[in-house]
């Protein structure tokens, strides 16, 4: 057989073997030239001029305060990848060593941490001087920014082509946007704490922005990251302009404790559908501003393109505006007809007027001790089926759900009593309403509607009581059809959907195949809570099988990715590199292992 090398192939062969580690420490030097640990230099800028494309950056652990100079203070380069968090002299990656990798991967024991000690800076910590070209691809990992500002509108200026992960910013402050993509960029595995505005308009701030614009037309993507505590305009931000193609996602990201926007939407065109999956919304608390677009404190703003929200957790959340006439003053507000959100959890959230507001739609769904009505947006074409409304304290009117007389919805086959329900519109069309579904039908809900403790709204279960009239009882074929998923993802979508949508709508809240049978319950739950609820999730959709043979685990995986195996203990015992195909990870002793591929968890036993 003939073999070819290209000149594809002699580049990356060159690139490869001139490849090389650029070393900083806090004790470098800056005219060392960055070969060894031993000769490091002081600062990462410098480590960026030592390097070119195909080499990599390694930062040890320590304190890199940065002040006012250059115009642009750390000017990136494609194709350099830097890790942080080293002790000096490590020799791997893998070294690194991280307490609980599986639950904080942002977290390691000898962190890199910039910071500018709370001062102001004038200039741009960290950008690219030609924001022209698109980047073939970089990698920030293992770094932590804290106590950082700017006055220079974005504090991260990441712009194209970027992976950031294992990272921490927290406590940093800046007048526009705190970590920026602009096109194929990809954030996971960071915590995102304590970002606040320095501008004079508060509203415009963005903790991150993720950002299809109209010179890349790329999208980015989000997983497994915390926004905790963050303060003014919104902790997540996604700007699809309408040049913009692809399709991106929120995964498995948790919104914990912020005073601000939670997830704001802003898809200006039809080609940039989203996909929120198995995301955890708590304990956040805003006033959002009357007649805006949006007013939700959880979700909010608009979309040209699909956006579905499924298998959410969404509790414990205020609204504390004041209730007036031109207000919605929500905790979710999706404004979009093509929004929707499908198998969430909504429970003890609390608003002066809407507790949801949606133009688009709202299928299986489980909405229980809330605060605030539900409303259908005006003029909304909306289909509402197979929901649960139990034990919801109107606040408008007297009635749980309201569609005033320009809204020509379809609500059927839900959970509430009929007196809950007022649509003023004499073409929509509301039937098959499903009685005598309380508090009794769930297996432990909260004791009360409205803001509980923490504790109390953890350990609910919302799953259905055998007995519960609500099992079984949603709508499955609809006029010949198999109405779920396939006319919901057809029909109800209108536009195109994300790729990955159709597979989160065939399980429930809980990973339950969605339809038994023929047969489909209602609310966000089929089957019982089991583990694979949101607390206890695999962390993304990244697919392997994992099995335990006498002394090994079998690791069979489609990429190359990292392996992490603990033991019963919660002890991590080995970290491997795996291979696409089979992989075998010898251990020592039998019994229940939990190994971690990629960002997925999964259980076995060895023999």
């Amino acid at each position: 057989m003939k073999k070819f090398f290209t000149i594809a192939s002699a580049l990356f062969l060159a690139t490869s073997l001139s490849a090389k580690v650029v070393y900083v420490a806090t004790d470098g030097n800056n005219s060392n030239d960055g070969s060894t640990w031993d000769n490091a230099v002081a600062d990462i800028q410098k480590a960026y001029t030592l390097a070119n494309a195909g080499d990599e950056i390694w930062i040890a652990g320590g304190t890199y305060t940065m002040t006012d100079g250059s115009a642009l203070l750390v000017d990136m380069k494609d194709q350099v990848n830097v890790y942080g968090s080293f002790q000096k002299g490590d020799a791997s990656i893998d070294a690194r060593v991280r307490p609980d990798a599986v639950n904080k991967p942002y977290e390691f024991d000898n962190p890199t941490i910039f910071t500018t000690e709370g001062v102001t800076l004038s200039q741009r910590p960290f950008g690219r001087s030609n924001t022209t070209d698109e980047w073939v691809g970089a990698i920030l990992d293992g770094l932590s920014f804290s106590d950082m500002a700017t006055s220079n509108g974005k504090l991260l200026f990441l712009q194209t082509g970027v992976t950031m992960q294992n990272c921490i910013v927290k406590n940093c402050g800046g007048t526009e946007i705190i970590v920026y993509f602009e096109g194929n960029g990809l954030m996971k595995d960071c915590l995102v704490e304590g970002c606040y505005s320095l501008g004079s308009d508060k509203t415009k701030f963005y903790a991150v922005r993720l950002c299809a614009s109209a010179a890349f037309k790329k999208i980015n993507n989000i997983e497994n990251v915390t926004f905790k505590n963050n303060k003014d305009g919104s902790s997540l931000h996604l700007y699809n302009y309408a040049e913009g193609n692809g399709r991106s996602y929120v995964k498995n990201c948790t919104f914990d404790g912020n005073t601000n926007y939670c997830l704001a939407f802003k898809n200006d065109g039809a080609s940039t559908p989203v996909l929120v999956d198995h995301c955890l919304f708590e304990n956040n608390k805003c006033a959002t501003a009357a007649n805006t677009v949006g007013e939700g404190v959880v979700f909010t703003g608009n979309s040209a393109s699909a956006v579905a929200i499924t298998n959410c957790i969404i509790r414990n959340n205020e609204n504390t505006a004041a209730a007036t006439a031109d207000s919605k003053n929500a905790i979710i507000a999706l404004n979009g007809g093509s929004m929707k959100l499908v198998n969430c959890l909504i429970h003890n959230n609390k608003s002066n007027r809407l507790n949801i507001y949606v133009a688009g739609h709202m299928i299986n769904n489980t909405v229980v001790n809330n605060i605030g009505s539900v409303g259908a947006a005006t003029k909304s074409m909306g289909d509402y089926i197979n929901n649960i409304f139990v034990n919801n304290t109107p606040t408008e009117g007297n009635t749980v759900f309201t569609a005033d007389s320009e809204s020509n919805i379809e609500f059927i086959y839900n959970g509430i009593a009929e007196t809950d329900v007022t649509i003023a519109n004499d073409n929509a069309y509301a039937d098959y309403y499903i009685s005598g579904i309380d508090a009794s039908s769930f297996v432990n809900p909260t004791s009360t509607a409205g803001l509980v403790t923490n504790e109390e709204a953890v350990n609910a279960d919302f799953s259905l009581n055998v007995s519960s009239p609500a099992i079984n009882a949603g709508l499955w074929n609809y006029d010949g059809y198999d109405a779920y998923p396939e006319l919901y993802v057809g029909y109800i979508d209108g536009t195109e959907i994300h790729d990955e949508a159709v597979a989160a709508y065939q399980k429930d809240l809980a990973g339950n195949v969605r339809v038994e049978d023929g047969k489909i319950s209602l609310g966000a739950y089929q089957g019982a809570k089991t583990t694979s609820d949101i607390e206890n999730a695999v962390l993304d959709n990244h697919s392997a099988i994992v099995y335990g043979i006498v002394g090994a685990i079998i690791v069979e995986t489609e990429e190359m990715t990292n392996a992490f195996v603990y033991d019963m203990t919660g002890s991590l015992i080995k970290t491997v590199t795996i291979n696409a195909g089979s992989n075998t990870i010898p251990v020592a002793g039998n019994g229940l292992y939990l190994i971690k591929v990629g960002n997925a968890a999964y259980k076995t036993i060895v023999k």
